[in-house]
């Protein structure tokens, strides 16, 4: 792993404020070039000493601690940077063994035998959420689910991807786009376009994901009046899947679902029928949740459940232990060959 010291001008301006931020608790630090991280930062404790790999992030909360959570358990001892930390979010990264330090002087260090722990530290600034680009606005988000899902599609028609993805043909035109500028997709001519850094872009899609498209899809919460209406695994209704918890018990038999979560076409008439049969009842406390199919596509072996990428990115959005957990199993079991490839 090259150890060249970052020269000034090439630090980012989050590490080298969090950077300062260490330095005032009397933490000395050098930062270093990483090729599997955004940095490689050594710290010296007193007579104590400890490396860690950085992963950047301008704003942490609940709809992208789950990724993160994940993405820093693949390292040894990793460290998350971030613009400011707050308290209930500080609290939580500590409960899941994430060590961060943030630009407010805020920081959970855990090397033992140092334990350093600052919350409740306010910014100098204001704190203002990133923009994403269009592509991760939610009708992006979809065109790019369709596209992770069905790598092959993006040398397709524009028509062919719109249909795959639910979204207007206009839309296909500038979120590809976008998605070359950010060297997400590559244009071979005639031997069509074909997407790259998949990693990285299902990454960024899953925190978009969370935090643009997945609130929306809510349809209701419901309570079910039988006991043992989740044993079924054909759904009553045509188009129905099963997502989130349900879905990844079903997939990985390492779950026991507390939230039932079945995904269906946004139709009256289906949504009523699928709670007559299933004797759901309104209940805003429920542990059934219905959520709207965005996507018009096959997923081959479904086996009655959405696709593995919808069951992953559900499960990190609720930043539970047990869920963080279970989205590696099936990122490692049905994802990591389709996107690790590219």
């Amino acid at each position: 792993m090259p150890t060249t010291p970052l020269a000034a001008p090439e630090l980012p301006a989050l590490l080298e404020s969090a950077t300062k931020a260490l330095n005032a608790l009397g933490i000395k630090t050098a930062i270093r070039r990483s090729d599997v991280a955004d940095a490689r930062v050594d710290m010296q404790f007193s007579k104590n000493k400890a490396t860690y790999l950085v992963e950047c992030k301008r704003y942490v909360n609940s709809t992208n601690l789950g990724s993160i959570a994940h993405r820093l358990a693949t390292v040894d001892t990793g460290l998350l940077v971030a613009e400011y930390i707050a308290p209930p979010v500080a609290d939580r990264l500590r409960e899941l063994h994430i060590q961060f330090v943030d630009t407010a002087g805020n920081a959970y260090l855990h090397a033992p035998p140092i334990l350093i722990w600052v919350s409740g530290r306010k910014p100098e600034k204001p704190h203002v959420a990133s923009r994403m680009t269009r592509a991760f606005q939610p009708g992006g988000i979809k065109l790019i689910f369709a596209l992770l899902c069905k790598p092959e599609l993006a040398s397709t028609p524009y028509r062919t991807i719109a249909e795959a993805a639910d979204v207007a043909l206009g839309t296909v035109g500038w979120v590809m786009r976008d998605l070359q500028n950010e060297k997400y997709l590559l244009d071979l001519g005639k031997r069509g376009r074909k997407l790259v850094s998949q990693r990285k872009l299902l990454e960024q899609w899953t925190e978009g994901y969370a935090r643009q498209l997945r609130p929306k899809l809510l349809i209701g919460r419901f309570r079910s009046l039988s006991q043992d209406w989740q044993q079924h695994m054909d759904l009553p209704v045509a188009g129905a899947a099963w997502g989130g918890e349900s879905a990844a018990a079903r997939m990985t038999s390492y779950l026991n679902p507390e939230i039932a979560t079945i995904y269906l076409h946004k139709n009256p008439t289906l949504q009523s029928e699928l709670t007559k049969k299933l004797r759901l009842v309104k209940d805003s406390e429920g542990n059934v949740e219905l959520r709207e199919v965005f996507w018009h596509f096959d997923v081959p072996d479904s086996k009655g459940v959405v696709p593995p990428l919808l069951v992953y990115a559900d499960l990190l959005a609720t930043a539970e232990d047990r869920n963080i957990e279970t989205a590696r199993i099936i990122y490692d079991e049905h994802l990591a060959r389709l996107i690790e490839q590219a």
